[in-house]
């Protein structure tokens, strides 16, 4: 029985053996799958990548509530064309707060915890950079001020509202920020200087170790020209001849010429470079293609001048403040701070009662 049993395996084997393929059928079969592969490709196209901002390891794909935050910060600090040096500040503060956030999860209540998280921590003052060029800032013992946790969620405000105009926020998205209210803010410190504390203060600056300390103040009082638009001038924007000083970027993004005045012009004189105009009016020894950072010389030139809470942008309202109570018109001071609206120089008004008084006794007191 077992000898039988052996016998018929090969032939039981054989029948359920699959049959042989002849090398035509083989090639008429791989000819047909090519054809059927091709007409499949036609019908179903592979999905395009979606529209996206190409970021390091990861796209940002536009309508979508997925994205991170962090991913958002990155590419909007790429694209920022502003002149607010704090904005990258701001912007790498939120995103270690929030980056590991979606947008989908940014809400008006995360937003609210995150101010009150940040009106806890300690107000800081810029001191000057170190030698890597970083900023060194050190606590001033005090709690951030309503203006600037506003700043903070401007800041935050601009980003989202970046990833809006790009698409990136999904369809009929609803802006967080609009309903975080704005911290109340003080009236602004119009601390202006006395003719007394201008001669004080200029003569401490002539004894300053940095011998452009006392010109960029005479530039600042006379000019009312902001820190940032004094160290940005070059010595090619400079015409002594003239006597002017030409902006081509100011705060407003407008173009504006400063009158400088003889004692200027002849100190400046002092300071010009024999081998050109070239390079920053002020620049720092160290590097001179960047600006001086002269915070510190500045303090001891305020302690020797025997000043006390009074920053350098106060130069600024110093000059509005002196021309409206010598008697120039509104009009006069914005333009020569710059201002583009009035509103903005009306803070100077109550400065010119005097020159109010006398324009309406010269042309209304002889009539009777």
């Amino acid at each position: 029985m077992t000898t039988e049993i052996q016998s018929l395996a090969p032939s039981v084997a054989a029948e359920l053996a699959p049959p042989a393929l002849s090398p035509e059928l083989i090639a008429a079969f791989m000819q047909f799958m090519a054809q059927q592969m091709a007409s499949g490709a036609e019908k179903t196209p592979v999905p395009s990548t979606p529209p996206s901002l190409l970021i390091p390891n990861q796209g940002i794909i536009k309508r979508s509530a997925d994205n991170l935050f962090g991913d958002l910060c990155d590419e909007y600090l790429k694209d920022y064309r502003g002149r607010d040096t704090t904005r990258y500040t701001r912007t790498e503060y939120w995103k270690g707060r929030i980056g590991n956030l979606t947008i989908g999860q940014i809400d008006d209540d995360v937003i609210r915890d995150e101010l009150d998280h940040l009106a806890t921590r300690p107000a800081l003052s810029f001191h000057g950079r170190d030698a890597h060029g970083n900023a060194i800032h050190k606590t001033r013992g005090k709690a951030l001020s309503g203006s600037t946790l506003n700043r903070y969620r401007a800041a935050l405000s601009a980003i989202l509202t970046w990833a809006q105009k790009k698409g990136i926020t999904p369809k009929n998205y609803v802006h967080p920020c609009t309903a975080v209210p704005l911290q109340e803010e003080g009236k602004p410190r119009l601390r202006y200087l006395t003719s007394e504390e201008i001669t004080r203060l200029l003569d401490a600056c002539r004894n300053s170790r940095w011998a452009a300390l006392w010109l960029i103040v005479r530039m600042a009082l006379s000019t009312g020209a902001r820190r940032g638009e004094l160290l940005s001038l070059t010595w090619e924007s400079i015409d002594l001849e003239r006597g002017t000083a030409s902006l081509a970027e100011t705060k407003n993004g407008d173009r504006r010429t400063l009158i400088l005045l003889p004692d200027v012009v002849e100190e400046l004189k002092t300071f010009k470079p024999k081998n050109g105009n070239t390079g920053l009016v002020f620049a720092s020894s160290k590097n001179p293609r960047r600006p001086m950072q002269f915070e510190k010389v500045w303090q001891e030139a305020l302690a020797e001048a025997k000043i006390k809470g009074f920053v350098f942008h106060g130069l600024r309202h110093t000059a509005a403040s002196h021309l409206a109570m010598a008697g120039a018109s509104l009009t006069e001071v914005g333009d020569l701070l710059g201002h583009r609206t009035l509103a903005m120089t009306r803070r100077y008004s109550h400065l010119s009662t005097s020159h109010k008084a006398d324009l309406v006794s010269r042309v209304f007191g002889d009539l009777r």
